[in-house]
């Protein structure tokens, strides 16, 4: 029979093993990829192994030229996978020559969302260094002056997130989500979902990107109360990107279809698309996992199209004092 203190010092060996273990578990992986296809890649991200998938595009070989990185951020309980699927940025219908990458979340969730804890914006930063720097397929293949994100749902609020970031919106050139829940800090028992307020600290002008249904029951576009915070209402959204940007309040509505319109500030450096029709969906004019559901349809436009034009619109670039600044393509 053993002593207390043997069992203490027994239990604690234990311990520390079952942490070393752990530790030695995460993996930063770093083998070679070949072109038109799409893999599952880890990173330690402190000692915490995340993973995301990694798309090339199949002229990657053929042209030494740098490429645009795209970040596709995928919903709450999807995975990067699932978004790879819906968002169909791999397919040379929407992209022959970008890199994208696709993160998982902890939990299937993002920083930003009600009770979530991890710091996605550090898996972030630490992704795009590796990517640019590093891994052996990608390292000095990307066009540091393109690097994009979008997201759905939870993912396209992150996305929100990484525009107000001070360090993230001085490394991406332009966002853009779908059906996204920017989610607040301010309490459910105070929301005003057209007035709330929405912190932010981008340390630049931002181009930003937004699709929303009327007949999305999962994140309102009219906003309000969810998981005990506060969403704002869409234009209400909108139109703080537009004054962040210095542009008026007042938006210019236009008509894509019967049920589209699309409102646009400034030059269009902040546009929102609304589909009165759609429901809690990436909008697509062929069937996927999200119009796929009982009660939904597919949409008279692709959000896929529009996005990719949108990003060719923008690059990061300097002015004569340094501080990073967006460069509209003319």
């Amino acid at each position: 029979m053993c002593s207390p203190l043997l069992g203490n010092l027994l239990a604690l060996g234990l311990l520390l093993s079952a942490h070393v273990a752990g530790a030695a578990k995460c993996q930063t992986s770093n083998f070679p990829q070949e072109p038109g296809t799409a893999k599952n890649q880890t990173i330690c991200v402190g000692k915490t192994e995340r993973s995301y998938v990694l798309f090339l595009p199949a002229n990657y070989k053929s042209s030494p030229t740098p490429r645009s990185l795209i970040l596709s951020y995928h919903a709450r309980s999807r995975t990067a996978t699932s978004q790879l699927k819906l968002d169909l940025l791999t397919t040379p219908f929407f992209n022959n020559d970008n890199i994208i990458v696709y993160p998982q979340g902890i939990e299937n969730m993002w920083q930003g969302a009600p009770g979530v804890k991890t710091n996605d914006i550090l898996f972030t930063t630490t992704l795009l260094k590796h990517l640019s720097t590093t891994h052996t397929s990608t390292a000095h293949r990307i066009d540091s002056t393109k690097i994009y994100a979008t997201g759905k749902s939870q993912g396209g609020g992150f996305v929100g997130q990484l525009a107000c970031h001070p360090t993230t919106s001085s490394l991406i050139a332009a966002f853009a989500a779908v059906s996204g829940a920017f989610y607040t800090t301010t309490p459910a028992d105070d929301c005003d979902a057209d007035t709330v307020s929405i912190s932010c600290k981008a340390s630049r002008l931002i181009p930003f990107l937004e699709f929303h249904g009327g007949k999305d029951d999962t994140i309102s576009y009219e906003g309000g109360e969810r998981r005990n915070a506060c969403l704002p209402s869409i234009p209400h959204y909108l139109r703080s990107w537009a004054e962040r940007d210095d542009f008026t309040p007042q938006n210019v509505t236009s008509r894509l279809s019967r049920d589209v319109q699309v409102h646009t500030f400034g030059n269009g450096m902040v546009t929102g698309y609304y589909d009165r029709t759609l429901g809690h969906d990436w909008p697509s004019t062929k069937k996927n996992s999200d119009n796929g559901r009982e009660g939904h349809g597919v949409a008279s436009f692709n959000a896929s199209s529009i996005i990719m034009e949108f990003f060719g619109r923008y690059t990061l670039g300097s002015d004569s004092g340094g501080s990073r600044k967006v460069r509209e393509e003319l």
